[in-house]
């Protein structure tokens, strides 16, 4: 006689016996519920968004365990202080607004982000300086006596502006910086109220390539002696770090050209489990060539570069580079 059939002749003890054995039998095979994530991605036009949306996806086809909401709208702080109250549980942030958030906090909330982890190390900002073709201006330094839009004001594209002409010696006194909104560049560009400007963005961004459609315009280089100036400005400055933007990337760019640029990250809350941030951080690198669909900027996610974040590793983005034979 088989053990649960004795069991059963015994008497209500073994019944008993089996009917736990045949209940934990039910609850084994339940399936499992997949881990809810939020992500917070900034502008809903922007790179960070579509590279956000196209991961969201990739979670459902390629794992069954995390399932992505997209939250647009944050902007780089907001999007710490929103880990760090638990609104959100991923984030699109830059290396030096993450350093500095996580040891001193932000404007709203001026105490360490603790509460912070990084996952991976994603694509490249960069600055452009670009200049109308037609202006004349070859170099940074042709820009004394002429007009740069630079941003809105107290933005990080006009803080990076800022930092770039200072290094050639040009400040407000020898160059007109404009600020405001980005939306009017082709505009103030075409009717010659600017004669250049700076912007922050991953390579290939939409509205860069929305304004050359419209105005023929000449990308500039930084040399090497400014980026070392610059890198040595500050704390924040020295994640700032040199770029080569190849030839052909936009339009009338006949050769390659130097530049300065700052890597984005894919961040998380601390108490989020290491099992989630496995999977996240797993999805992510099987997922590239989904990603480069949605926005070509993703093609830089490198799983060399993976780690090389500028705050402490997730334990579960660590248990992935382990696996990968990475240094953490």
């Amino acid at each position: 006689m088989r053990l649960v059939e004795r069991l059963v002749h015994r008497g209500s003890g073994g019944l008993l016996l089996w009917a736990l054995v045949t209940t934990l039998g039910c609850h084994a095979a339940a399936p499992v519920t997949a881990a809810k994530v939020a992500i917070a991605t900034g502008g809903s036009s922007g790179v960070f968004y579509l590279v956000g949306k196209a991961l969201a996806e990739a979670f459902d086809r390629r794992t069954g365990n995390v399932s992505a909401t997209v939250l647009p709208g944050h902007s780089l702080e907001g999007s710490l202080d929103a880990l760090v109250r638990g609104d959100v549980d991923l984030a699109f942030v830059d290396s030096d607004t993450t350093y500095v958030a996580y040891r001193k906090g932000t404007h709203d909330d001026p105490t360490p982000h603790t509460g912070i982890r990084a996952l991976a190390v994603l694509f490249p900002t960069v600055v452009h300086v670009f200049a109308r073709y037609d202006s004349g201006i070859t170099r940074i330094t042709d820009f004394r006596k002429r007009r740069l839009h630079v941003g809105p004001k107290g933005s990080e594209e006009a803080r990076a502006a800022k930092l770039i002409f200072d290094s050639y010696r040009l400040g407000e006194k020898q160059v007109t910086f404009s600020f405001g909104s980005n939306d009017t560049i082709a505009a103030d560009l075409r009717r010659g109220s600017i004669d250049g400007f700076a912007y922050w963005a991953p390579l290939r961004h939409r509205a860069i390539e929305q304004v050359a459609a419209q105005v023929d315009l000449r990308l500039l280089p930084i040399e090497y002696e400014q980026i070392a100036l610059i890198q040595e400005h500050d704390e924040r400055s020295r994640f700032l770090k040199s770029i080569t933007i190849p030839k052909h990337t936009y339009p009338h760019q006949e050769h390659d050209v130097l530049t300065l640029a700052e890597d984005i990250l894919l961040l998380c809350r601390a108490d989020l489990s290491e099992a989630v941030v496995y999977d996240v951080t797993r999805t992510l690198f099987e997922s590239v060539p989904d990603l480069a669909r949605a926005h070509p900027a993703a093609r830089a996610i490198n799983l060399q570069r993976g780690p090389t974040t500028s705050i402490p590793l997730h334990p579960g983005a660590a248990h992935y580079y382990r696996e990968q034979e990475l240094p953490r």
